[in-house]
């Protein structure tokens, strides 16, 4: 039983640790060198950048 607490406060300080770093977006994928996240703003943001486009 130990192990499994062990493994779920670990899962959740994780979890606790990324929103510190992200707030209230939602992460797609952090670099594995750098730590740096890329969320789904991040992503719409460089669409529309790339694109040209304006939202609506």
């Amino acid at each position: 039983m130990a192990k499994r607490d062990d493994a779920l406060n670990h899962l959740l300080a994780r979890v606790a640790s990324t929103r510190d770093e992200i707030g209230d977006q939602w992460p797609y994928h952090a670099d594995p060198d750098t730590g740096a996240w890329t969320t789904a703003y991040t992503l719409m943001a460089l669409y529309y950048l790339e694109s040209g486009k304006v939202p609506d």
